[in-house]
């Protein structure tokens, strides 16, 4: 029995110095600290909710009066959080105004190819090309960097080549070097991660050839292939020249085998395994 005193009395300490921790925390508290009030409060309410705790103070007016106090924090950080996700919303759709249209549901908000995933409980929001098919970066919960991190990646991408005609007789190139390699005939189908060396290589600068250091290495990346691709698709003059075919359903998964393309700039879009141009 005095063990079990001497027990319930460190526990009830523990409760108090929890609980002063939390009320001084929230005394300065903003919007943007509820997840972390949020943490706060599980670790003292998994200390209230300690078995011997409320067998001792079972039917006791401090046991009432402290699961009255959680019931009522929990509200509040819920109410706090949905203001929060609705400011954020609406600030970051304003930083991208006529950039695209911000969609979706925190923690998940998408605008034309990519993906914001929000982690709130580490302050951190992962920037992903499609439906989280490809990792771009990870940023802190700041939203002019988010803003500015997603316009300055989506102008890297467009601004690769001089024209796409350009992209096209390289592409060409590549799927003809490949079908010579291989022993194959134009026309045949072949898979878009073979291609993707095959343009790497292409893609390679004078400089690159004479001296292959990393400096010289000129990066191309499965984005900006899908990217590429997805543009060279949707320009009528080169649509028709090529044939992507749609990657079976085992083979979406599967990196070395498929690559998600966009079909437009609203995230829609789909898996491609093999590429074949026109006789």
């Amino acid at each position: 029995m005095v063990v079990d005193l001497e027990q319930f009395l460190k526990d009830l300490n523990k409760i108090a110095s929890k609980l002063k921790a939390y009320e001084k925390f929230i005394e300065h508290s903003r919007l943007e600290d509820s997840y972390e009030r949020s943490r706060m409060l599980s670790e003292l309410e998994g200390l209230i909710k300690n078995q011997s705790i409320r067998n001792i103070l079972n039917g006791s007016s401090l046991l009432i009066t402290f699961d009255n106090f959680l019931a009522q924090e929990r509200e509040k950080i819920a109410q706090e959080q949905e203001e929060f996700h609705f400011n954020l919303s609406l600030k970051l759709a304003e930083r991208l105004s006529g950039f695209g249209e911000l969609k979706g549901q925190l923690p998940i908000l998408r605008i034309k190819y990519y993906t914001l995933k929000f982690n709130f409980n580490a302050g951190t929001v992962s920037l992903w090309w499609g439906p989280e098919k490809e990792l771009i970066k990870n940023l802190p919960l700041n939203l002019d960097l988010i803003s500015e991190t997603i316009k300055k990646f989506d102008s890297g991408l467009q601004s690769r080549w001089r024209s796409y005609v350009e992209f096209y007789e390289l592409l060409k190139n590549a799927y003809n070097r490949y079908l010579i390699f291989n022993n194959l005939s134009w026309g045949e189908k072949v898979n878009l991660l073979e291609i993707l060396r095959e343009l790497v290589m292409l893609s390679q600068s004078k400089a690159f050839w004479i001296n292959p250091i990393k400096n010289n290495f000129r990066e191309y990346s499965r984005i900006s292939f899908s990217y590429d691709l997805y543009r060279l698709k949707i320009i009528p003059e080169f649509a028709q020249k090529f044939q992507l075919a749609v990657a079976t359903f085992a083979l979406t998964e599967n990196k070395g085998r498929s690559i998600w393309i966009p079909d437009n700039d609203l995230g829609g879009g789909t898996h491609y395994s093999t590429i074949a141009f026109q006789q």
